[in-house]
């Protein structure tokens, strides 16, 4: 049907689309009807595919910018209509019905679509063709079932030169453009990259750059933005403070860049943990009463900082962090000299990339080692990339328990009770731990952490179940650190056992 519609408008005569002050803005809207393939999202989000030949495969969300910007120019276009200011509501509003009731129900990707044993890529051609990469190879391939949207900073990716590269590359391109303080660093973020391909296979780590100034951190992750979801615009983007317009960021683009983190709150934090493991934000459409609008965010997250700044043991379980070093005056390079062998390199370390996903789909063997992190799948993927690129499925292991001693260092760092608890279970005499009433025990920390660390009562725990309950929070990271400890109910008290192995 599409196909015949576009065949009818490119044969229309020029006579009947020239200016007519005789037609309703409700016969536009009727025609425009027979020109568009209405679609409805799994969230229930309305949008259409216009049929002509440009813009076919291009999504456009009926509630958008875009839509108002492609109806204008349809009326205009069409029938020399100049529409006023707020002339495209009534259209909105008719096409929005018909697309909810009458369109065909579809998920909605952005970029990247990844099935078990196929991975599509939106490089953002206008002919219809997605990267398709396969255990067999990596090519071009039309696929009319797989509907991507392209958001309004959407922006084309290279063409990936595949002949001149293999998967090994990818360590070499790495080394290139990265300045990662140790190759455990390189290790974990080319599986980071490799996972950034699998779309929603998997729960998605969050990335976290850190270091010191002139380590290129904004730098790293502008690349990183680049080779995975490019961008019209400069892609790094300061923390939004309130919930919601985190969670419009994340449901608007693939991968989200948050530059220059010093602080990450509660609901933030809670946010992007549902990001990676999959969620919806539900709120209130303004000016109604029952109306919800509905966000799927589920963006790759990536975060640079001077220091570590996810400080949540929920979140920090979720992510890698990776330490630049600092680059020294006498190898810093000007910005067009950095820039030119960026792009010179960028078709070269894409095609390494892809060859190195397709690695990964053609191997079906399970890792022997355990998984050291809670994100098992990514885990998984990670030792056969790591595989396709070079590494031994030891060294991968290795990196991700390196990570997580420093996930567990930034969690003591930033948690009182937990430094308090190190320090304590630390002291002479502890080797056996003890036994003891909880209250008895909470009083024991509170004047030890007072002593020792200068910490009064209005930043430690204010009661002894408010102790417990922070201490179940993160038992699995006291655990991690060696300490162990089981709570009791008594008769008339409880009690707490904790000891140190």
């Amino acid at each position: 049907m599409i196909t015949n519609i576009m065949v009818w408008m490119k044969n229309r005569k020029a006579g009947e689309r020239m200016a007519r002050n005789d037609i309703s803005m409700e016969q536009v809207i009727k025609e425009a009807e027979q020109e568009i393939e209405l679609i409805c999202s799994t969230t229930g989000q309305a949008y259409i595919r216009a049929a002509n030949e440009k813009e076919r495969m291009r999504l456009i969300a009926v509630e958008s910018e875009s839509f108002q910007q492609w109806f204008r120019s349809y009326c205009y276009d069409g029938y020399g209509i100049i529409l006023p200011s707020g002339g495209h509501i009534q259209a909105q509003a008719h096409i929005k019905m018909l697309a909810k009731r009458n369109g065909k129900r579809s998920r909605i990707h952005k970029r990247i679509y990844a099935k078990t044993d196929t991975v599509y890529y939106d490089l953002g051609r206008n002919d219809g063709k997605y990267l398709k990469i396969t255990a067999d190879g990596v090519g071009m391939a039309k696929n009319s079932h797989i509907l991507f949207q392209r958001s309004e900073l959407f922006a084309p990716q290279v063409e990936p030169e595949m002949q001149q590269v293999r998967a090994g590359d990818v360590k070499y391109f790495i080394a290139q453009h990265f300045n990662f303080h140790s190759e455990t660093d390189q290790i974990l973020f080319a599986a980071f990259l490799a996972g950034c391909f699998f779309g929603k296979q998997f729960s998605k780590p969050v990335l976290e750059v850190y270091g010191q100034k002139s380590s290129a951190k904004s730098t790293c992750l502008k690349r990183v933005q680049n080779l995975i979801d490019p961008l019209t615009v400069n892609p790094l983007f300061s923390m939004p403070k309130r919930e919601n317009e985190v969670a419009m960021c994340l449901a608007a683009e693939y991968m989200v860049c948050f530059d220059n983190i010093s602080i990450i709150s509660q609901n933030t934090s809670d946010l992007i943990c549902r990001n990676c493991t999959g969620g919806s934000q539900v709120k209130r459409k303004l000016f109604t009463d029952d109306s919800r609008s509905i966000l799927e965010p589920d963006a790759v997250v990536c975060f640079n900082s001077t220091r570590q700044c996810i400080v949540r043991s929920d979140l920090a379980d979720r992510a890698i962090f990776l330490e630049l070093v600092r680059i020294s005056p006498e190898k810093m390079q000007g910005d067009r000299e950095l820039q030119k062998k960026w792009e010179d390199d960028l078709p070269f370390f894409f095609g390494a990339l892809c060859q190195a996903v397709s690695g990964v789909l053609g191997d079906k063997k399970p890792a022997v080692n355990y998984s050291p992190v809670r994100l098992v799948d990514f885990y998984e993927m990670a030792v056969k990339a790591g595989g396709q690129i070079g590494y031994k499925e030891e060294q991968v292991h290795e990196a991700f328990c390196t990570n997580r001693e420093k996930i567990n260092d930034s969690l003591v760092s930033g948690n009182i009770l937990l430094t308090v608890l190190e320090g304590y279970m630390s002291q002479k005499g502890m080797e056996e731990g003890l036994k003891a009433k909880v209250s008895e025990f909470y009083r024991e920390m509170k004047l030890y952490a007072l002593e020792e660390y200068g910490i009064d009562g209005r930043s430690f725990p204010g009661a002894p179940e408010v102790m417990t309950r922070r201490m179940s929070e993160d038992r699995s990271n006291l655990e991690d650190i060696g300490i162990f400890y089981d709570v009791r109910k008594g008769k008339n008290a409880r009690y707490i056992e904790i000891w140190k192995e």
